[in-house]
């Protein structure tokens, strides 16, 4: 099953960003993710066998239990990747990003053990808003908008399914965040 880890966001963080989006002027050609979807990506799995899963489980278990502390601040709606842009998405700064960077690298470390395929790309901490059209890149594009800030209180693994009308999402194991 494909896989990945997520720090999920509040319905009151997913509230303020639905707005921020309803007021900016985006580019054209993209189709909205549902805000229910929406999350910070800590690790893609990609592939991880069934088998694997209460490993996986318990071994998340141990690499989230200490969490690096603060708050994560969105000021920014841009396009992404800055090569080939496919997704308009929130950038979400951390406070204490050299500290949510080791975290992120030690978790992905961690969970390597029992899903080999961990992408090892750098971490840049973001909600995807929205995606373009299938085979047409967007245009480069950001615009700030108010401050959104929120302290993650949860980590989720997360199964990912591609539908013809996207991919759909299921927490399969949530962990607190002791902050």
């Amino acid at each position: 099953m494909r896989l990945f880890i997520g720090l999920t966001l509040p319905e009151s963080v997913q509230h303020e960003l639905t707005e921020a989006w309803k007021r900016t002027s985006s580019p054209a050609d993209e189709r909205p993710m549902r805000s229910s979807l929406w999350h910070v990506t800590l690790a893609f799995l990609d592939e991880v066998s069934e088998e694997n899963l209460q490993p996986l489980i318990h071994i998340l278990e141990q690499a989230v239990a200490h969490p690096p502390g603060g708050a994560f601040h969105i000021k920014t709606f841009e396009s992404f990747p800055k090569k080939k842009p496919s997704r308009i998405v929130a950038i979400a700064e951390p406070d204490e990003k050299t500290a949510w960077g080791r975290f992120v690298m030690d978790v992905r470390d961690m969970v390597s053990l029992v899903a080999p395929h961990v992408d090892r790309k750098p971490w840049i901490p973001h909600i995807s808003i929205t995606r373009g059209l299938k085979g047409k890149p967007l245009e480069l594009w950001n615009q700030d908008i108010p401050k959104i800030s929120w302290v993650p209180t949860e980590v989720a693994l997360i199964k990912s399914v591609r539908e013809p009308d996207g991919s759909h999402y299921t927490n399969l194991h949530v962990f607190p965040l002791d902050v």
